[in-house]
């Protein structure tokens, strides 16, 4: 049996050939034309992109490219192109829900196939649904219910304890989500920020209107946050968590210091007594999110989830999930 989780965004290719019909080429030649629409310009959309196009060229299909730069107008002019171009199905990867709907409706007007699935902008209430329908789509119904239930029965353990636990003091969590030379970004009141809430801890980047922003830091030294958490996709060389795929520990551990002694953080409660932790940045957006929430739990509240195990649980979904097994660092605790 195939592994589910083999190229997520393969599984998304697959989708549209399942939902139409080639149309006739020049020259009486079957070709089927997609769409696929890349929320932003960020590596992890470009290697995502690059797949699509590999998957499509040993197919035959042409493959177009659209990118939104993050910007839910675009996100629908791309959508309105692909559509007028007459492409036989649009992939998206959305990072706004509205514009997402909209291209939705444009789409089925135009009665063109358009799949959405989303682990970023509310992981809890959709991985498991996009799951599902990443089952049916490969015709891996089986396979995803036992991701699903592998999901749900770890993510079940959590609640449980905390439902027994209803007076649990929640520690306030500050996350620092760094990429690169722009400015931080904090989760709000979905992405990651949906994780803290979720484990016990309280988010102090709730304020902010959506699911990502950026905090003010007078904000953050006056809220004294009890935990600090970096998370990044930083490679050797570059600023930011150097964290991920094919990463050694030391570098990891070299890269959080350096960020735990900015002076912008070095005056938090979280940096003077050690509970520095960081966490691979992508997690936000994969049905992988189960191993950073175990994580989160662990770093929240060490009473109630000490014996819990991210690294454990990575490796189980390596062996019995992923074709291509992570191998890397994918979580730190500063030493």
């Amino acid at each position: 049996m195939k592994k589910l989780l083999a190229i997520i965004l393969i599984v998304l290719l697959l989708t549209v050939s399942a939902c139409g019909a080639p149309k006739e080429g020049s020259g009486g030649s079957a070709q089927f034309k997609v769409g696929y629409v890349v929320a932003g310009p960020d590596d992890y959309y470009n290697v995502s992109a690059e797949v699509v196009k590999l998957a499509g060229a040993e197919r035959g299909w042409e493959v177009t490219i659209l990118n939104s730069e993050y910007t839910p107008e675009l996100e629908i002019s791309n959508v309105e192109d692909l559509i007028a171009k007459g492409v036989d199905g649009i992939l998206v990867l959305a990072a706004n829900m509205e514009s997402a709907q909209t291209a939705t409706q444009k789409a089925n007007a135009a009665g063109i196939p358009i799949v959405f699935i989303d682990f970023r902008l509310h992981p809890f209430k959709n991985t498991v649904p996009s799951m599902q329908i990443l089952g049916k789509v490969l015709g891996q119904e089986a396979k995803a219910a036992e991701f699903a239930s592998f999901y749900n029965r770890r993510m079940n353990h959590i609640k449980g304890i905390l439902a027994s636990h209803s007076d649990l003091s929640r520690p306030k969590v500050y996350m620092e989500m760094i990429r690169g030379n722009v400015p931080p970004g904090s989760p709000g009141k979905g992405n990651l920020g949906e994780f803290i809430e979720f484990v016990g801890g309280t988010n102090i980047g709730t304020i902010l209107p959506g699911e990502v922003g950026t905090l003010n830091m007078e904000y953050v030294i006056s809220e004294q946050p009890d935990i600090y958490i970096a998370t990044g996709i930083a490679v050797p060389g570059e600023d930011g968590l150097v964290i991920g795929h094919s990463i050694y520990s030391f570098q990891t551990q070299q890269s959080l210091k350096n960020l735990a002694s900015r002076s912008v953080v070095s005056p938090l409660n979280a940096i003077q007594q050690g509970k520095v932790y960081g966490m691979w940045h992508l997690f936000y957006d994969s049905p992988l999110n189960i191993a950073a929430v175990e994580a989160l739990a662990k770093w929240t509240h060490p009473e109630l989830f000490g014996n819990l195990n991210p690294h454990g649980v990575l490796k189980e979904i390596n062996e019995r999930f992923l074709a291509f097994p992570l191998k890397g660092v994918f979580f730190a605790e500063l030493k």
